[in-house]
């Protein structure tokens, strides 16, 4: 877990607040977490398990080369703890929101000047193109039984979510959740991506 320890560094993270600071926005110290204690997280903030996904140890090696690559701002977005990330049939991303473009306070500010009021929403900083839905899926395992096949028509939402960041994580949960319902007749994907035994440096 070295190479993830070097990105600690890398980005805006809320985690790296002061403990008087992570406990106005109600951050706790990560760690790691069992299948069954990810499964009954999302059971209580209404995610459905069946699309219910955790980082995979490639995601490491992937910030590394990205890293090497001279691709920083990359792996500064990919970096953040809670994430939105939009890609449409084609698999490129539309839209991408992460904690350190939502700002606000004491709580992240997901809807700020607008952004959510359509499907896709507006995007809060330019789209990675270099990060299509191929490579995000290359990054992932899922942690239901049976694995929800692609469909190469619909968008695909990808909702990067933990429990150390408590309320925050869960608004934005809401958040993408309440943003569905602009979709219309857009078919759609999720990928609820936990993100907890990245930061407790303990992936499978």
């Amino acid at each position: 877990m070295k190479i993830c320890l070097r990105f600690l560094s890398v980005g805006c993270l809320l985690i790296s607040f002061s403990s008087c600071m992570r406990l106005v926005y109600g951050i706790k110290s990560p760690h790691a977490i069992q299948q069954e204690e990810i499964r009954a997280k999302a059971i209580k903030w209404h995610i459905d398990t069946a699309h219910l996904y955790e980082l995979n140890q490639q995601f490491i090696y992937q910030l590394y080369d990205w890293q090497e690559r001279g691709q920083k701002t990359l792996a500064k977005h990919r970096h953040q703890p809670l994430q939105l990330i939009y890609f449409n049939p084609n698999g490129k991303m539309v839209s991408q929101h992460m904690n350190c473009y939502a700002q606000g306070f004491p709580n992240l500010r997901w809807k700020r000047d607008g952004r959510m009021n359509t499907f896709p929403p507006i995007s809060a900083t330019a789209p990675d193109s270099a990060f299509d839905l191929s490579m995000q899926l290359q990054l992932i395992r899922p942690l239901h039984t049976v694995p929800i096949p692609m469909k190469a028509s619909n968008y695909t939402i990808a909702i990067y979510w933990n429990s150390f960041m408590g309320r925050q994580s869960r608004r934005l949960v809401r958040v993408a959740t309440k943003n569905l319902k602009k979709a219309g007749n857009k078919p759609y994907q999720l990928l609820f991506i936990n993100t907890d035994n990245y930061y407790a440096g303990k992936l499978h």
